[in-house]
């Protein structure tokens, strides 16, 4: 009778493991509704978010983490990423124009091309703090 309480316990006690670290490294649902109704989202927890195809323009990101997001053909166009944390978010065809990346961390967004391929970044402030007129 022992062993069958200790499995069951056992049992539990993985389950409760399996969904906090499952839940660990998703976007808060709370966050990601709260960007798509009001385009704001400032320290927000949107990792790992699908925001393919997003009209995302003049959003206010400030803060956010999109680490591993899925940006995939949105429009950023004049949106405020200031100190947000972009680390291997997909880039691919996103709208970057006018954009605010002042501060932003882009580990393995801006250093694999392939994740950024199509991205138009024109008069969009850098994470140096300099402005970029390349894709102009």
């Amino acid at each position: 009778m022992g062993l069958i309480k200790s499995m069951n316990y056992f049992k539990s006690l993985c389950s409760m493991l399996f969904l906090i670290a499952t839940n660990s490294f998703a976007a808060n649902n709370y966050d990601l509704q709260k960007l798509k109704d009001f385009k704001e989202c400032i320290d927000c927890d949107l990792r790992d978010a699908d925001l393919r195809n997003m009209d995302l323009s003049g959003s206010k990101l400030i803060g956010a983490d999109l680490t591993g997001a899925d940006l995939t053909n949105s429009n950023l166009t004049k949106a405020d990423l200031a100190a947000s944390n972009l680390s291997w978010a997909i880039l691919n065809g996103t709208l970057l124009i006018g954009a605010n990346l002042d501060g932003a961390v882009l580990i393995n967004s801006q250093i694999a091309f392939s994740r950024m391929q199509g991205a138009i970044i024109c008069n969009t402030v850098m994470p140096d703090g300099k402005a970029n007129f390349i894709g102009c």
